[in-house]
C-alpha cells in the first residue's frame, strides 16, 4: 500500500478507514482477476490485438443488424396506410441504403481496418461477410416470420399487430446477438490452442447462452424469459390474443399452422435459427444449426 494512502488513512475515523481499506483491496483484487492466463509455450492462443478484432467485429455486427431491423419495421408502418403511394416490397428494396443503415456499415468497416490487422485464426472472415450476412439475417428473419409472398402478407388490416410483434421478435435476435457475443468475449480469453476453439467456441456460446433453457434444471434463461414474455405480451395486448387460425393469417411464415410447441415456441426456435445461420457465415464457425435451433439429435432440415 501507498504511503499516501496510509497518511490518508490515519486522518479519517476508523469506520471511513475500513471502508477505503476495502475498496483499495477490492480495487487489486479485480486488477489480478483481469490479468490474462499465460498461454503455455507448447500451445497457440489469441493475441490481445485478434481478441479485440473480433469483439469489435461482432459488435457491430449486432449494430448493423439492429439498424436494419429497425428499417424494415418502419416499411411496415409506412406502408400501412391506403394513401400509401409505395409498396412494402419498394420500401424493404432500400431499407439497406438509408443513412443509419450505412452508418453501421461505414462503423463496421472502418473498425476492421483499424483492429483487425492481425488476422485471428478462426472466428473471423471480414468486415465485408459480415456486413451482409447481417443484412441476411433480418430479411430472413422477416421471410421466417412472414412467408416468402411479403407483398401479399405485409401490411395486412392489422399492421400495427404486425409491426409490434414483428418488432420485438427482432428485439430477441438482438438480446440473443449481446449474449452470444458477451460469451464470446469471455471463451476468447480461455482459448488454448486452435484445433477445437471454433467447434467450441459456437457450440458453448449458441447451445449454453442463446434463447434457451437451462439444460440442467429446465429452467429458462433471463434472455429466453424475457424474449418469450415480450412476444405473448404484445400479441394480448396488440392483436388481441388471436386464435391460431388467425396467427396463421397475421404471420403466414414458417409458424403458421400447428406447431409441436405453439406459435411462440416456434418463433424463438426461427430467431435461434437465423441466428445461428447469420454468424457461421459471418464468424465463419462450423456450427450445426439443424440442432441448434430446436435441439433435436437428428437432422430435421429445421434450419438447414
Amino acid at each position: 500500500m501507498s504511503s499516501f494512502l496510509l497518511l490518508s488513512v490515519r486522518k479519517l475515523t476508523p469506520a471511513l478507514a475500513l471502508t477505503a481499506l476495502l475498496a483499495f483491496a477490492c480495487s487489486v483484487a479485480s486488477q489480478v482477476q483481469a490479468a490474462p492466463h499465460p498461454c503455455p509455450p507448447e500451445y497457440e492462443c489469441l493475441s490481445s490485438a485478434q481478441q479485440g478484432c473480433m469483439n469489435a467485429i461482432s459488435k457491430r455486427y449486432r449494430k448493423l443488424s439492429s439498424a436494419y431491423g429497425k428499417e424494415i419495421s418502419k416499411c411496415i408502418r409506412k406502408t400501412s396506410s391506403p394513401l400509401s403511394s409505395v409498396s412494402f416490397e419498394e420500401c424493404l428494396s432500400k431499407a439497406d441504403t438509408r443513412p443509419k443503415v450505412i452508418a453501421a456499415q461505414t462503423r463496421l468497416l472502418a473498425e476492421e481496418a483499424q483492429l483487425c490487422t492481425e488476422t485471428p485464426p478462426f472466428g473471423f472472415t471480414s468486415g465485408a461477410v459480415a456486413s451482409q450476412a447481417a443484412l441476411d439475417q433480418e430479411l430472413d428473419l422477416l421471410i421466417s416470420v412472414f412467408g416468402s409472398d411479403l407483398g401479399a402478407a405485409v401490411p395486412s388490416g392489422q399492421s400495427k399487430c404486425q409491426r409490434k410483434v414483428f418488432r420485438q421478435i427482432q428485439r430477441c435476435q438482438n438480446a440473443g446477438l449481446k449474449a452470444f457475443n458477451q460469451c464470446k468475449k469471455d471463451q476468447l480469453k480461455r482459448v488454448i490452442g486452435f484445433d477445437t476453439a471454433a467447434e467450441n467456441l459456437g457450440r458453448r456460446c449458441l447451445d449454453s447462452d442463446v434463447l434457451t433453457e437451462d439444460r440442467l434444471t429446465g429452467k429458462p434463461r433471463r434472455v429466453y424469459n424475457d424474449c418469450r414474455r415480450g412476444i405473448s405480451d404484445r400479441l394480448s395486448k396488440q392483436c388481441g390474443s388471436p386464435d391460431p387460425e388467425v396467427l396463421s393469417l397475421l404471420f403466414p411464415g414458417e409458424c403458421s399452422g400447428p406447431t409441436d410447441r405453439g406459435f411462440m415456441f416456434c418463433i424463438l426456435e426461427r430467431v435461434r435459427c437465423q441466428i445461428c445461420l447469420g454468424l457461421t457465415t459471418a464468424d465463419g464457425l462450423p456450427n450445426d444449426c439443424d440442432l441448434l435451433d430446436d435441439f433435436n439429435p437428428e437432422a430435421d432440415g429445421s434450419c438447414p
